[in-house]
């Protein structure tokens, strides 16, 4: 009987927690554990906790930033910092700035998502960015460490210049204008 309209159709999906924005919301859920279990726990020096205490579908995502870990041997700089350049409005909270083994200061943005999109990329330039602007010094590098569900990682060198990054903002904050715009004209009316 939900079937019959659309409005049906939404509480169904809802109630059952399969809208688009349930999965991404479970998603969000599942990279925020991978950082408070895994990720932040070492950078703030503590043992990363007992992998059988970790649900058995995030596990894989702790095991993955634990392996990233061992394999790079970070020296913590900063851990959840939130930066920002104020003039521009941008703010947002790092993951992780480390030195590496050769004494680079490296941006490390965590990523629980099979898919690796280009505004991970701009977003971390402009962590990187919003570092300097705040007045903690300069990024040498900047990578996105990739966790996946099966404890294996992928690391991937991020090269996106700032002057691109901050094109991303504009036309995002355009995008935003031209929906605003729409979404008041249909409001409006109009229909005939």
């Amino acid at each position: 009987s939900f079937l019959r309209d659309a409005e049906g159709i939404a509480e169904a999906l809802a109630g059952a927690g399969l809208r688009w924005q349930d999965t991404r919301d479970q998603a969000a859920d599942r990279g925020t554990r991978a950082h408070v279990l895994a990720l932040e726990a070492l950078a703030a020096g503590r043992p990363v906790p007992d992998f059988e205490g970790i649900p058995e579908g995030e596990r894989g995502y702790a095991q993955a930033v634990a392996g990233w870990w061992l394999d790079t041997e970070p020296t913590p700089v900063h851990s959840e910092l939130v930066v920002a350049d104020l003039e521009l409005g941008l703010a947002g909270r790092l993951d992780l700035v480390y030195l590496d083994g050769n004494g680079h200061t490296v941006l490390g943005d965590l990523k629980t998502s099979s898919y690796i999109s280009s505004k991970f990329a701009a977003q971390s330039a402009l962590y990187a960015y919003c570092y300097e602007q705040s007045g903690y010094g300069h990024i040498d590098r900047i990578e996105l460490v990739q966790a996946r569900d099966d404890g294996t990682y992928r690391r991937i060198d991020v090269q996106c210049p700032i002057e691109d990054a901050l094109a991303a903002v504009e036309c995002y904050r355009a995008s935003g204008r031209v929906a605003g715009q729409l979404r008041r004209a249909l409001k409006e009316g109009g229909e005939r």
